[in-house]
């Protein structure tokens, strides 16, 4: 997505950068900078890729070179956005672009960025949802004023990042959700009352179930049948 998205961002003789860049404006987005920030989640998700390459025993030091050049692709400093160019200009060489198309094939075949399904997302923020719910008739002395405002900006933050997953990146989702299943089960843990207690810990579970299920299916299972558990009390 990110190489594709770079190929389109080269500037025809006759137009500028400027020009370019706000024909590539998705139908979800509403201007030209949630193009810029789709382009940056593409890339931060590209250097949490590489670190979990080089940690499987991957040789990641060709593209790890690139990466300032991909970022300046994505920023254009050297090029001035409303300027009308004589020349065609490309933001990278063949090379280097060919190599930002291996690395996808690469991450693709390694799974290690699991794509998200339409209907999953759905499902997940249906259980967020009702976590929001759960948060919001909640009082004291389960939750204080403090600790409300706390868990109601971690789930309106979750439900923001399954919206804009194809800006922010799979791995972004998981990080915020699995947070906020973390901070769910503390409150849970810390409350006398053992309905609420029960409440708390089936929210989270509701909603990591469906953050698991996009995993492969060897970890995914591990996931339910250990780690999810003992996050969950379940």
């Amino acid at each position: 997505m990110l190489a594709d998205l770079l190929a389109a961002w080269n500037v025809p003789a006759g137009s500028t950068p400027l020009t370019v860049r706000k024909a590539s404006i998705a139908a979800q987005e509403s201007s030209l900078w949630d193009v810029e920030r789709r382009a940056i989640g593409y890339l931060e998700q590209v250097e949490r890729d590489l670190d979990a390459m080089e940690a499987f025993g991957e040789d990641v030091t060709y593209y790890r070179e690139c990466m300032p050049v991909w970022w300046a692709a994505v920023f254009s400093f050297d090029l001035g956005w409303q300027q009308s160019l004589n020349t065609s200009v490309s933001l990278m060489d063949r090379g280097e672009l060919r190599l930002l198309r291996a690395l996808a094939g690469q991450i693709d075949t390694m799974r290690l960025s699991p794509r998200v399904q339409p209907g999953q997302l759905a499902a997940l923020r249906a259980k967020l949802e009702e976590s929001l719910q759960l948060v919001q008739a909640t009082q004291p002395p389960t939750l204080d004023d403090a600790a409300k405002r706390y868990m109601l900006t971690l789930v309106h933050e979750a439900l923001r990042v399954v919206d804009e997953v194809d800006l922010v990146g799979a791995a972004s989702v998981r990080r915020v959700v699995f947070e906020l299943g973390g901070a769910m089960t503390t409150v849970a843990e810390q409350t006398p009352d053992e309905n609420e207690k029960k409440k708390w810990h089936e929210s989270a579970r509701g909603f990591l179930v469906e953050i698991v299920r996009q995993a492969p299916a060897a970890i995914a299972g591990a996931a339910a049948d250990g780690t999810l558990g003992a996050i969950t009390g379940g």
